[in-house]
């Protein structure tokens, strides 16, 4: 795995640990994914499909 590779890798996991832990504080589905569009610099649709990835309803 390059080192780009790695870096990529390494940031998803970043985002879904994100979405997971702020969920676990009781965020709001909106505010959590408020928090990863500005920490990630994510577009809507970007954060939308990692929303529907790790948020458990």
């Amino acid at each position: 795995m390059g080192k780009a590779e790695g870096k990529a890798e390494e940031r998803e996991n970043g985002i879904k640990i994100l979405i997971t832990t702020l969920q676990a504080a009781n965020f709001t589905k909106g505010m959590t994914k408020n928090v990863v569009i500005e920490k990630y610099q994510l577009t809507e649709d970007e954060a939308d499909k990692y929303m529907q990835l790790c948020w458990n309803e």
